[in-house]
């Protein structure tokens, strides 16, 4: 059975960023230099590694407070917003969400642990749960 990789609210990508730009802006003050162009490539590298970590893994999920990013065995992957989420549902090999504007999006699960998957529902169960309380207090 598959592993999913779950990456969630995390700094990597702020602290990366920094670095990155710090590359990229020492690069850029020496341009005279023979090393300017390496900074400012080690700069970008930096941000086109973390921006591919997604695809390093054939099933990979990030969240953070806002939304969920899902990516099961495809090329792309649906980024959803919790607010936006009315529901969902495994069925059959099969994970169906549905939006409070009735798009559904549909991510087949075939070969994954039943391990990996009630961990993704423990998260969605957390995280619409805080969602709603937020929401509930917000218009109270």
């Amino acid at each position: 059975m598959e592993k999913i990789f779950i990456d969630n609210k995390d700094w990597s990508g702020l602290v990366l960023s920094v670095i990155s730009l710090f590359f990229v802006s020492i690069g850029f003050l020496i341009s005279g230099s023979d090393w300017s162009t390496t900074f400012v490539v080690m700069g970008v590298l930096i941000i086109v590694i973390y921006l591919s970590r997604p695809y390093w893994f054939k099933n990979y999920i990030k969240f953070s407070k806002h939304y969920i990013y899902i990516r099961f065995a495809t090329r792309k992957g649906a980024s959803i917003k919790f607010s936006e989420i009315r529901k969902f549902d495994f069925l059959l090999n099969t994970l169906i969400i549905t939006t409070k504007n009735d798009n559904c999006y549909v991510f087949n699960t075939k070969g994954i642990s039943s391990y990996e998957l009630k961990n993704l529902e423990i998260i969605l169960n957390d995280e619409l749960e805080n969602k709603s309380k937020e929401n509930n207090y917000q218009y109270s």
